[in-house]
């Protein structure tokens, strides 16, 4: 059973949006009751119509706000759609795919509290069997991204420090709420997932903004569980829209 205190003064919304795949979920809820201090929190799990024991979550989790979609959103619509419930001062996306480690939210949250020039903040991330998934991310002049440190050794030196980065996966992202509402979440022209975050983190940057990556906060990502032949093509198609919306910002990376 994952039952954290209600909380009346909120800093930190965290939204996880599921479809199916309940042990992760419970997994992901446990690792934050478990791992989490110091945070004032509420969870908002949006559930795109599953058809597991997810079904019943409420008999599992309490004190957590469920949202039920009459019909399948994908990833960004039901993040953009959880936002605006939140009550936080921050909004923190997180993958149910996920196990949060000790202190991972608090270490965002206080990148956020301390850099007024940051709009958001993102996680170290580690595969299961110990190998990086991403210490933030790069965004090259055609448009491609690249994990940075994928597959290395996550403790070398370089994916342990604090550094700004061009952006940092939607897996485990936090971001000042009134920096989303003012960009207006995720731009739905990527529906239903992948270059979302890299493009809403660009319009931070074009609005004066830093992205910092946290090496102290760090998350275990249970990730391709589900990558078909249908993933890689609507990267594709995304990446297309990316390289069409952002050209004139692409063309001066040729030069730096």
């Amino acid at each position: 059973m994952f039952y954290p205190p209600p909380i009346e003064k909120i800093d930190v919304s965290i939204i996880i949006p599921v479809y199916n795949q309940f042990k992760y979920t419970m997994q992901c809820l446990n690792s934050i009751k478990q791992n989490t201090q110091d945070v004032n929190y509420e969870i908002i799990i949006i559930d795109d119509c599953s058809t597991d024991e997810t079904k019943n979550l409420e008999q599992f989790a309490k004190n957590v706000k469920i949202i039920r979609n009459e019909s399948n959103l994908g990833f960004l619509r039901n993040c953009n759609k959880a936002a605006k419930e939140a009550k936080g001062k921050y909004l923190y996306l997180l993958n149910n795919d996920t196990i949060v480690l000790k202190n991972a939210i608090l270490e965002l949250k206080n990148i956020l509290d301390k850099y007024d020039n940051c709009a958001a903040a993102g996680s170290k991330l580690v595969y299961p069997n110990g190998k990086l998934q991403g210490a933030g991310s790069i965004i090259f002049e055609d448009g491609n991204v690249y994990s940075i440190g994928h597959l290395n050794n996550p403790m070398f030196y370089e994916y342990n420090i604090l550094k700004e980065v061009d952006y940092c996966c939607g897996a485990s992202l936090m971001i000042k709420k009134f920096l989303w509402d003012k960009s207006g979440g995720f731009d739905e022209i990527y529906a239903p997932g992948y270059y979302e975050e890299t493009d809403l983190c660009l319009r931070f940057k074009m609005m004066g903004f830093k992205i910092i990556y946290q090496s102290k906060s760090e998350v275990i990502h249970f990730t391709s569980k589900s990558f078909t032949k249908k993933t890689k093509n609507l990267m594709q198609i995304n990446k297309s829209k990316f390289q069409t919306k952002w050209n004139e910002y692409l063309k001066t990376k040729k030069v730096q």
